[in-house]
């Protein structure tokens, strides 16, 4: 999955749309089949081997979908107090910080979240910085009893990035993502081979089929921490920068694959034009009327 996202991604909604499409048209050229004997059994089995195998695997998906937001929503909390608290030590060092996490942000969004793999080594030099900056402060910069909670803020943020890389990182396997292709195509198959001439029949046969792949694809947005046409928590990261005073960041390659999008009410952002991870930024400001 890792190259994934270098394509148009096509959510679950707009998949399950296009596999109703594709039925509609099987279901009512394909010639019906004369004998059906033996497809019943064939078809419970199946269906039976594919519910225990995708609800154990939905299960294991959801809980680590919830897992990531809850550690990606509290850590987004965790810098803007870092930077608040900075600010209170004093204005240059409120200042370094800031930049160090408005760069930080950039790293983060010019990847995909399921590949926070990725991320995870090219954010490494931050929390260096992090470190070295607190280093430089002076005496009269140590305020004690915020000196204290930045240390342990980023000690607690280091924490979150390997946790959140190591849950990011347990995807399902080639193998077991074909058990479940080849289930759903014998189930599907099966479903054409049983209808009869009948309208319903034929109707049953499209919906049925359609909400197979539909199941697949859900998974396969968990799986990628999708959440409708978006990534999981996207604004949340965005507004930081907001709060930070800079102007939202997109990647340019996320934008063209449709894995990220930039809210109408957006007027002005920055644009991403340089490879994920690269040293230096290639950043342009885009002005929509």
């Amino acid at each position: 999955m890792k190259q994934f996202f270098q394509g148009v991604y096509i959510n679950a909604t707009k998949g399950a749309t296009i596999g109703f499409l594709f039925f509609c048209v099987a279901a009512f050229l394909l010639p019906e089949p004369q004998q059906n004997n033996g497809y019943e059994l064939v078809l419970t089995i199946s269906t039976f081997l594919f519910a225990i195998i995708a609800g154990f695997f939905i299960a294991r998906l959801n809980s680590r979908f919830d897992s990531i937001r809850t550690i990606i929503g509290e850590g987004d909390g965790e810098y803007f107090a870092l930077y608040r608290m900075a600010q209170l030590m004093s204005p240059r060092f409120g200042e370094k910080i800031r930049k160090i996490l408005n760069e930080f942000y950039i790293v983060a969004y010019d990847f995909a979240l399921s590949d926070f793999d990725q991320t995870y080594k090219a954010s490494k030099r931050f929390y260096l910085k992090f470190w070295l900056e607190l280093k430089k402060l002076k005496k009269s910069e140590k305020v004690e009893s915020y000196f204290g909670e930045v240390v342990e803020l980023i000690c607690e943020s280091e924490k979150r990035r390997n946790v959140t890389s190591s849950l990011a990182s347990e995807k399902l396997t080639v193998g077991q993502w074909a058990v479940l292709i080849i289930l759903s195509v014998i189930i599907v198959f099966c479903i054409f081979s049983l209808k009869t001439t009948e309208l319903s029949s034929k109707v049953l046969a499209i919906l049925l089929s359609t909400v197979l792949v539909l199941v697949l694809l859900l998974m396969r947005d968990l799986q990628n921490l999708i959440l409708g046409d978006s990534e999981l928590l996207e604004e949340s990261g965005q507004e930081m920068f907001e709060d930070l005073g800079e102007l939202r960041y997109y990647q340019q390659a996320h934008l063209k694959s449709g894995l990220s999008s930039v809210p109408k009410h957006i007027k002005k952002f920055r644009l991403g034009l340089h490879e994920p991870g690269a040293e230096e930024f290639n950043i342009k400001i885009i002005t929509r009327k």
